[in-house]
């Protein structure tokens, strides 16, 4: 999914230069944004699977089960900080213990 970045445009919008972020060198001081850009696009692109899955399902009248919403990650009740897994030594960012699901 990263190829759906403007990477100059995201460079510029986080550090005010156009080359400091690049796709193959992201500066510590940004990798958490980028990483959470890239999480959030992934989770787009699943969303789109699922619609079209669900298109397809009404389509062609095939029941569609309506389960609990799905989890799609972990935010810290501390931070606001939003992880794909719920580790044991809580949030990734503030290592507090308060993680709750995220249905997005």
């Amino acid at each position: 999914m990263s190829n759906l970045i403007k990477w100059s445009e995201l460079s510029r919008k986080l550090s005010g230069s156009d080359n400091s972020v690049r796709p193959n060198k992201v500066p510590t001081k940004y990798q958490r944004k980028v990483n959470r850009l890239l999480w959030l696009l992934d989770l787009w692109e699943q969303e789109i699977n699922m619609s079209e899955v669900k298109e397809y399902q009404i389509e062609h009248q095939i029941e569609i089960d309506d389960e609990e919403d799905e989890i799609l990650g972990y935010e810290c009740m501390g931070c606001g900080n939003i992880q794909n897994h719920e580790s044991g030594f809580g949030c990734d960012v503030c290592t507090v213990h308060c993680l709750e699901p995220w249905y997005g």
